[in-house]
């Protein structure tokens, strides 16, 4: 496991504007390797179970299960605000992942936000039950790669359900295909669009916030099993879209 981080800053204040920027890499590595060995039927423990070689019928032949993914990430985010009242951000960030084939490996994900401060503009200084009251906007992408890695080619793996005698009394154990390729395979992105209010009343006895967003999906990864009597054991990883509207009242 490896992972680097590196980022800049700059912040520019003075009475009445505030600017804030920031840029950043990331470089995430990760290289596991499991090995899995299981026999049972022990003909004797004097030596203990951590022989393997005692048990007469190995479940689980020796197997390693590596997992590899590299993560590289440039990112960046900036902050302006002005007399306290207007504020605006925006952001992006563009991932690359090992997982994925060349062509699909890298995308880009920004996202703008927007904050009006209405408590502080001129027009609303005569109204005194009102102590807060802010309108808030937004848009934005947000990318996943959810699927474990490799999986764009075929996977293989053992089925220890099934067994089969061999001429020379010894054991065999099938291989079985875990997924089919998919090299298509590409990020899953969540856009979200959102509007929301917050306000404070009559010296603040009263206050809430309201939501309302729009957050579609689109290519969503997912794999979907297919019955084991099937000549497939798995389909392979598909894509599709999926879509939420939400409103939501908060006092």
């Amino acid at each position: 496991f490896l992972m680097n981080e590196f980022s800049l800053l700059f912040s520019n204040n003075n009475s009445k504007t505030r600017i804030n920027a920031t840029l950043g890499i990331t470089y995430d590595v990760r290289d596991i390797q499991n090995s899995v060995y299981a026999v049972e039927d022990f003909f004797t423990t004097a030596l203990s179970t951590e022989q393997p070689y005692i048990g007469s019928v190995i479940t689980t032949p020796l197997t390693y299960l590596d997992s590899k993914q590299q993560v590289f990430s440039f990112l960046g985010r900036f902050n302006y605000s002005y007399a306290n009242r207007y504020v605006f951000t925006a952001s992006f960030r563009r991932d690359g992942v090992s997982k994925f084939s060349r062509d699909n490996r890298y995308s880009f994900f920004p996202s703008f936000a927007f904050a009006w401060n209405l408590s502080n503009e001129s027009f609303m200084s005569n109204i005194d039950f009102v102590d807060n009251l802010k309108l808030r906007a937004g848009w934005g992408q947000i990318g996943n790669h959810g699927i474990r890695p490799y999986g764009t080619i075929s996977n293989y793996g053992i089925s220890s359900d099934v067994q089969y005698g061999t001429p020379s009394n010894g054991i065999s154990i099938p291989v079985l295909l875990n997924n089919i390729a998919n090299p298509d395979l590409k990020w899953e992105t969540t856009e979200q669009l959102n509007f929301g209010l917050d306000f404070a009343l009559l010296s603040e006895r009263i206050s809430g916030t309201i939501d309302v967003y729009d957050k579609t999906t689109k290519d969503l990864l997912q794999s979907i099993p297919i019955p084991p009597s099937s000549s497939e054991r798995n389909k392979p990883p598909i894509q599709e879209d999926w879509k939420d509207l939400y409103q939501k009242l908060t006092f």
